[in-house]
């Protein structure tokens, strides 16, 4: 939407002057960021349903959602929620609200909270244990439970809900937002203190966006893992209400295992079978509903009967619920579209897990149904028309897309591909490792006492690199061998000198800024598997998902060791794959990315 030279400068003035008050006089804009934030305010007073922007490292995210947010509350009295898509991600926006003591509220989930009391996560705490609903604790009408007045006035977790609630900016994480918003009232989680709807939400990571909510919508059915269900059935057969004996659940997921297992002409026939087995376990959550409700109703009077915990039943009770929710979300959903677009997968022999095809219909449903207006931003937005088609925004009139620019020099961070075609497909990684192998080492030569990374895209890539790196590379690698490990591997590499980081999941989140890494080895290009059933369906719906999805991990793998406008770090792709996205794709390449690609034999490797 263009936007007139009057109100250009007025949303100017405004921003300045907001800045100087919450940040004080010493902030400086960076470049780009005063335009990027007059957009979001002229999209929201011209009423811009969805607005996009690619906002690189260093463009300042936080601050553009900061200030953006701040003018449109102070100036316009417009709320905002800014979304982050996981906790390093949330940490650092709390602690910029602190730096500059904004007085925005702030929430994470519960159990990133202490009790003062006991020590525990909050689920856990002293409160919960003595069924203290969260409600009394933000209204402080403890009733009979005076002796928890002070954690109503101190608990961290309370006065973040409180603060939340209040302010009219607000930071949550993704899933917090959409637990808020589901379409269903039973799955609110603060009771009648409810996240309230606001002008503008703020998306940070947007790129992660249809991936969110396809796992947060996504029905997982889990045969190890009935703490509700279980619980519900034996409270109910203690308190002697009649309830479905849990066999019906166990029958209903074995003959969805058989129908997973069973050769079907076609998938769509398949799915249209496991829809009907969905919904027959759907009822039985359905049929336990009116015993949840009559034994909260005997329990809050008071009637209990030995091994009937309150506090047990209300956590069972709301784990029930929610995944009665997600079911029945999910139902509603395919049941508009059609089976042919479900997407079931057998995991393990426990473990079901549904899925959707048409991950854009997903998040208009569950996310663009649920706003007004949209700021998405990301550093990998990628090809926009292929974005658009993916967030279901392709139709929409009411849209509008911007870049900030970082103002980087990427001319002492070359990308370096390999122009030998040494593949690491299935069928050709045997013939290729070898000589891929020799090239990691000559690289990782020229980098003596340097920090790097080597992106091995798998586990298995990982294990070869080490048991085959000679005894001078070997005692550089930092290897990990599970997500569990990797956090120390990543504290191991920050600490010590020279060091290697070496694993398959480095691809996004992480800030090795400056001599933290100054070179990357991409050993495996990221190619989601061919032999995952969602991503088979996503192709076939989206055509160009495929390839816009590989680009823009890359991209985000290749940015984790430049972080500001003098960083720098020098990049190998070794597998001769990227060969084909070059050859058949590069229309979706930037003319930043083209412009750093050189073939390796110009590195002299």
């Amino acid at each position: 939407m263009e936007i007139s030279s009057v109100n250009y400068q007025k949303y100017v003035a405004e921003a300045k002057e907001w800045a100087d008050k919450n940040l004080g006089g010493e902030f400086q804009f960076r470049d780009g960021q005063i335009d990027c934030i007059v957009n979001i305010i002229n999209n929201v007073m011209t009423k811009v349903k969805t607005h996009v922007c690619e906002a690189p490292t260093g463009t300042g995210k936080s601050l553009i959602a900061f200030i953006a947010a701040g003018v449109l509350a102070e100036y316009h009295n417009i709320g905002s929620y800014i979304l982050c898509s996981d906790t390093a991600l949330f940490n650092q926006y709390e602690s910029d609200i602190k730096r500059y003591n904004l007085d925005f509220g702030c929430v994470c989930g519960k159990d990133n909270y202490i009790c003062l009391k006991n020590g525990l996560a909050f689920s856990n705490s002293s409160c919960q244990h003595k069924q203290v609903s969260i409600k009394k604790l933000l209204t402080g009408d403890l009733g009979k439970h005076q002796d928890f007045l002070n954690c109503s006035r101190s608990c961290k977790y309370i006065q973040a809900l409180k603060k939340g609630h209040k302010s009219k900016v607000t930071v949550l994480t993704y899933q917090l937002w959409f637990s808020a918003n589901s379409s269903n009232p039973d799955n609110y989680t603060y009771e009648d203190y409810r996240w309230k709807k606001r002008g503008l939400v703020i998306c940070d990571e947007a790129h992660k966006l249809p991936e969110i909510v396809q796992t947060l919508f996504s029905p997982r059915i889990d045969m190890n893992e009935t703490v509700g269900i279980d619980m519900m059935i034996r409270f109910a057969s203690l308190m002697n209400i009649d309830v479905p004996d849990k066999k019906y659940f166990e029958e209903t997921f074995h003959y969805m295992k058989m129908i997973m297992e069973k050769n079907y002409a076609s998938e769509s026939a398949r799915s249209k079978d496991m829809m009907v087995c969905l919904k027959r376990y759907s009822k039985f959550y359905c049929d336990l509903i009116p015993a949840y409700d009559k034994l909260e109703e005997l329990l809050e009077k008071g009637i209990h009967k030995k091994g009937v915990d309150l506090n047990t039943f209300m956590k069972a009770g709301t784990q029930f619920r929610q995944e009665l929710t997600v079911i029945r979300e999910y139902i509603c959903l395919i049941d508009k579209l059609g089976e042919v677009w479900a997407v079931p997968s057998l995991l393990n022999d426990h473990t079901i897990v549904f899925n959707c095809a048409k991950e854009a219909q997903m998040v208009k449903t569950f996310f663009h149904e649920k706003t007004d207006y949209e700021f998405l931003m990301s550093a990998t937005i990628g090809n926009l028309d292929n974005f658009r088609t993916m967030i279901a925004s392709d139709d929409d009139k009411d849209f509008s897309a911007s870049e900030a620019d970082n103002g980087f020099d990427f001319s002492r961070s070359p990308i370096y591909y390999n122009d030998n075609f040494h593949r690491l497909s299935y069928r050709e990684k045997e013939l290729n490792l070898p000589k891929v192998m020799g090239q990691i080492e000559e690289i990782c030569e020229s980098y003596k006492g340097v920090h790097g990374i080597i992106q091995t895209g798998s586990y298995e890539f990982s294990k070869y690199v080490f048991d085959n790196a000679s005894p001078s590379l070997k005692s550089r690698l930092l290897i990990y061998n599970s997500s569990s490990e990797r956090k120390q591997a990543i504290n191991n590499f920050e600490s010590f000198h020279g060091k290697i980081l070496i694993g398959p999941s480095l691809l996004e989140g992480l800030n090795f800024a400056d001599d933290l890494c100054r070179f990357i080895i991409v050993m495996k290009v990221p190619y989601a598997s061919l032999a995952d059933r969602l991503v088979k369906a996503k192709m076939s719906v989206y055509p160009n998902w495929y390839i816009n999805d590989v680009i823009n991990k890359m991209v985000q793998g290749l940015g984790r060791g430049i972080r500001s406008k003098n960083d720098w770090c020098e990049s190998y792709i070794l597998d001769g794959c990227w060969n084909d996205v070059m050859t058949r794709s590069s229309h979706f390449l930037t003319e930043t990315l083209m412009k750093r690609l050189k073939p390796i034999s110009e590195a002299g490797i």
